[in-house]
């Protein structure tokens, strides 16, 4: 018995190309044993299958790919129309598959001036239809007299619901499909020019996945009859799909095949559910005041937005790129880059209490900005805890902070990037009620203030592992502050090092690289970035190094193995002391402990005769770089 394979792929012409759906269907006239057509699983932007939907706008191309091994396919029949389908409100069109043309000169021109242009390739047994959604009914081909489409002007593929059935047929007499019984594979919908309809369509709360094909939406996400706020609100637990979804922009303003949201009327989108995905859209084109600020609702708890470009806000209270009211948890803000903000790129609100208890437990992490008009990240209202703000390139801010944190406690701002092109206030700041929070693993250069700030009230914080360069303080401490652990960062070329002028609470400070092997200078001993009163910087990277280079350099030329060789090789000693003091300046903390292990330790237990004293120094220094490889 012949078994017939049957696929469909959706495709959008250059820049929009949809997953492969295939069924196993039997021909209708096959005898009663042959399998009953099967649909499988349907993958990320294919046909409508239950929980899955389609928006597509511009020209789109549907492609039909039959493989009927034992017989040349005929014809194929095309029925379409809008909602609600059926009656008089269809077209039908029959494409014949002879010497890969399909239909007569005469009927191609029609179809053509309609937007629909077929091929067939007899080789591959594929049709291909190319549909222009954009057409227009015209005096040409008025009369075609298509119901949906009565006036010149009229669209031809209006937006909103449009269905798609189709009957194959081979040389032997063998069909698939049928216009009066239909079987799921060979009917399917899309919506056109319109994601509200979609969203609108959508039969469940919770699940549905809507395909958005690239083009520009604009006014799109929005109910007039609604009114203003519940026309822009999304209210079901949707997953919205653009065509860069996976693709992470990583900086770019405009990836090419976007699928584009264009605001003209100012108003933000307002995901007012759980559970809410969007994921890899444009949102506003690149001329100004077209972008809409995403509002994250106080009960929308698990949204994620993530791979969008989200750039040129308007200057309303629609500037934020993502605004996460109190309430929210579990918002998950990643791989999304923000351009030209006109407010914060990211912000959250909160006042305390029951009404407005802040946002909690949000992930913002490995996001682009820049040029955002306020601070880039700013968390409000000493309110919210557990936030996660991590893995984002931060530059381009003029006047303002990289990361204004003044939310709640138990804070983690780690591995983040900020370059303040001596342009940007403060690369962190850390404010009063952000109590036992870690600021770790940052790198932050060329702010104007403080590369880190702390403000009074805050208690517990730990400042670990950052590297602080070109700024004006490395690390200002405004205020009364308790419990604040300063340790393991390299702190160096800043006008500044760490500054405690507005409390007498001492400031552990210990173990940090400071610049230079000498130490802290101003109330330190040494020449490195200067700290003020009241900074416990004992004992800091490179100590025992310096006192090392007193050592070799105090040594008698009888203390060496080799006493005349004692010049070369104490110079050499001290040039690899150096060495490693470079390394630190580098970050390069690990190299530095195979340096000091393989090199120096080894150099001494060969040159110099009773080296114990000396290479205890260098184990005490390798203790507290180990300290920095966490």
């Amino acid at each position: 018995m012949k078994k017939k394979i049957f696929s469909i792929l959706f495709a959008l012409v250059l820049v929009f190309s949809l997953s492969l759906v295939t069924a196993v269907p039997a021909a209708a006239d096959d005898p009663p044993a042959s399998p009953a057509p099967q649909m499988e699983e349907i993958l990320s932007l294919g046909v409508i299958s239950g929980n899955t939907w389609n928006v597509l706008t511009g020209t789109v191309e549907f492609v039909f790919d039959f493989q009927d091994a034992e017989n040349d396919l005929s014809w194929l029949e095309l029925d379409f129309g809008p909602d609600p389908y059926g009656g008089v409100n269809r077209e039908q069109v029959g494409f014949l598959a002879v010497e890969g043309v399909g239909a007569s000169p005469e009927e191609l021109a029609l179809w053509a001036g309609v937007g629909i242009v077929p091929s067939y390739n007899v080789a591959e047994e594929k049709w291909t239809i190319s549909i222009d959604t954009n057409a227009t009914m015209s005096v040409e081909l008025a009369g075609l007299a298509i119901p949906w489409a009565p006036q010149v002007g009229d669209p031809l593929f209006p937006d909103g619901l449009f269905h798609w059935y189709i009957v194959v047929h081979d040389e032997d007499g063998n069909k698939w499909g049928s216009m009066y019984e239909v079987p799921d594979y060979s009917h399917y919908v899309c919506y056109f020019h319109s994601i509200q309809s979609a969203i609108d369509a959508t039969t469940t709360d919770a699940g549905d996945t809507i395909n958005v094909a690239a083009g520009t939406y604009t006014d799109d996400i929005w109910n007039s009859s609604l009114g203003t706020p519940e026309g822009y609100r999304i209210t079901k637990s949707v997953t919205l799909l653009g065509a860069q979804a996976g693709n992470d922009p990583a900086g770019s303003t405009d990836r090419g095949g976007e699928s584009i949201l264009v605001r003209t009327n100012g108003l933000p989108y307002s995901l007012c559910a759980s559970d809410i995905t969007i994921d890899g859209f444009m949102i506003g084109s690149s001329t100004p005041n077209t972008g809409g600020r995403l509002i994250i609702a106080p009960d929308a708890d698990d949204v994620t937005i993530k791979n969008c470009i989200i750039q040129n806000t308007p200057t309303t209270s629609s500037g934020h790129g993502v605004y996460i009211y109190p309430g929210a948890e579990n918002a998950l803000i990643e791989y999304n880059t923000f351009y030209n903000t006109a407010w914060e790129a990211i912000a959250s609100g909160g006042g305390g209490g029951s009404a407005w208890p802040g946002a909690s437990n949000a992930i913002i992490t490995h996001n682009h900005i820049s040029a955002s008009g306020q601070h880039a990240i700013q968390w409000m209202g000493h309110a919210g805890s557990g936030n996660e703000i991590s893995y984002n390139h931060i530059s381009g801010i003029a006047g303002k902070n990289a990361i204004q944190y003044w939310g709640g406690p138990g804070a983690t701002i780690s591995h983040n990037v900020i370059d303040g092109e001596n342009t940007m206030y403060d690369g962190i700041w850390l404010d009063a009620a952000a109590d036992d929070s870690t600021v770790s693993h940052n790198q932050v250069s060329d702010t104007v203030y403080a590369g880190i700030n702390v403000r009074g009230g805050c208690t517990d914080a730990n400042i670990i592992y950052n590297d602080v360069s070109g700024c004006g303080t490395g690390i200002d401490i405004v205020g009364t502050v308790t419990g604040i652990r300063i340790n393991f960062n390299g702190i160096y070329g800043n006008l500044m090092g760490v500054a405690n002028y507005y409390t007498t609470d001492v400031i552990d400070a210990e173990k940090n690289w400071w610049g230079d092997c000498s130490g802290p200078g101003g109330e330190g001993p040494g020449s490195g970035d200067a700290v003020s009163d009241d900074v416990n910087y004992d004992p800091w990277l490179g100590q025992q190094l310096c006192a090392l280079k007193a050592a070799i350099a105090e040594l008698p030329d009888t203390d060496f193995t080799k006493p005349k060789a004692a010049s070369g090789q104490r110079q050499a000693l001290l040039d690899k002391i150096d060495a490693v003091c470079d390394q630190y300046g580098d970050g390069a903390y690990r190299g530095a402990i195979n340096k000091l292990e393989h090199d120096v330790i080894k150099k001494l237990e060969k040159w110099i005769s009773d080296s114990g004293n000396l290479i205890d120094m260098v184990n005490a220094e390798i203790s507290i770089l180990q300290g920095f490889l966490q």
